[in-house]
């Protein structure tokens, strides 16, 4: 578990001198808030033992995970899991009551079901994939003695496609019961149902009440983290990796963005190899799964190649495409971006040691990530010219890098995971098939009295660790804020400029504006603090820079990678955020963040 749905207290966390947790417990005052992303894997807060974020990403999303492999965010695709008595929950003979019990979590958040009849259900329609397993869990108790039901699940209320678990007999013990389902090749819908779903031959009990709560359906054979939900699917926080070294890197906050490419894993649904052979499904991707296709080279003196699946490039829009592959001997790998139908612009990379981007041509910017297992992630990014041809080269290069040469039949390359976005820099993988895929923007606050019981208005300091990638945007690493622009402290990094800044702004009014340099893809520790007339910005230990004119706003509430109206995500790792409720000394800040 990564602690997103350990809603409990959580206070007998241990806390030794760590890479992750130097000075913070040393300095002159104590922290009121500690978010250790990047040691703990979670969103608990580390001081008060409880999770005070609140954490939506309303599609899946991947992730590196401790093995260095790619993973997916466990995602619930039901609403509301919480509130058996809105809408979303079709009723059948039942009767709800919202939050009328203690949760297995201990917050009054469980709803009672009544059951009024031999044929008395609940159900919720939630849209499937064809040929996919799917698990449905929900946690159950009976108000009082034993009760027995069913869970169910329909393709529409076809009782002819029905997947039925066998009787479940619930206690007054909470427990979380599950159903595993796999949908036909025709499925696109499936309604998951608690209570007898109109078969009598199962001799249930005509009438009774139970408690639940936390319900999900979510695409795997097993069950997995709980994801609450409310008006839209959520998924889990992803807590990425290095893909090489294992390092824990933090929580990954990301913009949305969309694969722009169908089948981003099979290269037999792209354009036809030229010069190549191709043999789909031979060797572990990095996923792990046995997805990623072989390139192996025929013995002419020319080009070796596959293009992408076909796309319309947009006149003026800058485009970033990147893919993993994997060298077959002494090869190397291009890229070639069109420009118009019969000329292209090429990044090459050299596919060995950790990999390096060998050239690029003009208006064409490369770079090159190690991945587990020998592979290397591929990136380019480039503006498209009108006219432009429909796919992306994806080339095989000899030793010597180059284009065209004498093919050998035992080299080449394996190839997995195509991708295309409009934007100047990539993003996390977003795995396709037949239609283009999105992945929704994350976003992290905490508000209400999870904000109020740490926070201090008139002074107070704010210590991060972060990076990112973002080479185009404002970026956010926190905002605290009355959810305006009028009311902010603010920490950003400007990408266009290289600048990290400070900024403090009441009713609409700058206060303070404070910048210091930084570089992309760098990780910086940073102390922000704040007190009439009395502000500071320190970046890795070095010259306090200080604004010592102007007011403190007054805020309710903290955006975690991104600004108050949960945009401008910062588009990388925040490894750590820690709040200290008082200005903490000059000299603090710079050893808080060596």
């Amino acid at each position: 578990m990564n602690g997103f749905n350990n809603l409990n207290n959580l206070n007998t966390l241990n806390y030794s001198p760590s890479r992750y947790n130097d000075v913070i417990y040393r300095t002159e005052a104590s922290a009121s808030l500690d978010l250790n992303f990047a040691r703990n894997k979670s969103l608990i807060d580390s001081i008060s033992g409880n999770n005070l974020v609140t954490f939506t990403r309303a599609s899946s999303g991947t992730y590196v995970g401790d093995d260095g492999l790619i993973k997916t965010a466990t995602t619930n695709l039901l609403l509301r899991s919480e509130e058996f008595d809105n809408a979303s929950w079709f009723a059948i003979n039942t009767t709800t009551a919202a939050d009328t019990a203690l949760s297995p979590f201990g917050n009054m958040t469980a709803d009672t079901i009544n059951f009024n009849s031999i044929s008395a259900n609940r159900y919720q329609s939630v849209t499937t994939k064809a040929s996919t397993t799917y698990t449905f869990s929900i946690w159950m108790r009976s108000v009082s003695g034993t009760f027995e039901l069913k869970l169910a699940r329909t393709n529409g209320l076809t009782w002819a496609s029905a997947t039925v678990s066998s009787p479940i007999t619930l206690t007054t013990n909470w427990q979380r019961y599950s159903l595993t389902f796999t949908t036909d090749a025709t499925d696109t819908t499936s309604d998951v149902i608690i209570g007898d779903e109109a078969l009598t031959s199962y001799n249930l009990p005509a009438t009774g009440s139970i408690y639940a709560w936390g319900a999900q359906v979510e695409e795997s054979p097993t069950m997995g983290e709980y994801i609450p939900t409310t008006t839209t699917i959520n998924s889990a926080p992803r807590f990425d990796h290095n893909p090489v070294t294992k390092e824990s890197l933090g929580l990954l906050v990301e913009e949305q963005r969309t694969n722009l490419l169908n089948y981003s894993e099979d290269v037999s649904l792209w354009s036809s190899p030229f010069n190549a052979t191709l043999t789909v499904n031979s060797i572990s991707a990095p996923d792990g799964a046995l997805t990623a296709d072989q390139l192996l080279e025929t013995t002419a003196t020319n080009l070796h190649t596959c293009d992408g699946t076909a796309f319309t490039f947009v006149t003026s829009t800058v485009y970033t495409y990147s893919v993993f592959v994997k060298p077959i001997g002494d090869r190397n790998f291009e890229i070639a971006f069109p420009v118009t139908v019969f000329t292209a612009r090429f990044a090459r990379f050299t596919l060995s040691g950790a990999g390096s981007v060998q050239g690029t041509d003009s208006g064409v910017t490369g770079s090159i990530q190690a991945y587990a297992n020998g592979w290397y992630r591929c990136v380019a990014t480039s503006t498209c010219a009108s006219g432009a041809g429909s796919r992306v080269g994806n080339f095989i290069n000899n030793a010597s890098n180059a284009r065209s040469y004498l093919g050998d039949t035992s080299k080449g390359i394996y190839i997995w995971g195509a991708q295309l976005e409009a934007g100047a820099f990539p993003t996390s993988y977003i795995p396709t098939t037949s239609a283009t895929v999105t992945r929704s923007a994350d976003v992290a606050s905490i508000t209400g009295t999870n904000f109020s019981s740490w926070y201090n208005q008139s002074e107070g300091t704010f210590v991060s660790e972060s990076s990112s990638f973002d080479t185009s945007g404002f970026p956010r690493i926190f905002a605290a804020s009355d959810g305006t622009t009028n009311n902010q402290i603010r920490n950003s990094v400007n990408p266009g400029t290289l600048f990290s800044t400070f900024i403090v702004v009441t009713g609409g009014v700058s206060q303070a504006g404070i910048v210091i340099a930084y570089l992309v893809n760098t990780s910086y520790k940073r102390a922000t603090a704040y007190k009439a007339n009395d502000f500071v910005f320190v970046q890795n230990s070095g010259f306090p820079f200080t604004d010592t004119s102007g007011t403190v706003p007054t805020v309710d509430r903290l955006n975690i990678g991104s600004n108050e109206s949960s945009l401008a995500q910062i588009n990388g790792y925040i490894r750590r955020i820690a709040y200290f409720p008082t200005r903490l000394s000059n000299t603090t800040l710079q050893n808080i963040t060596k």
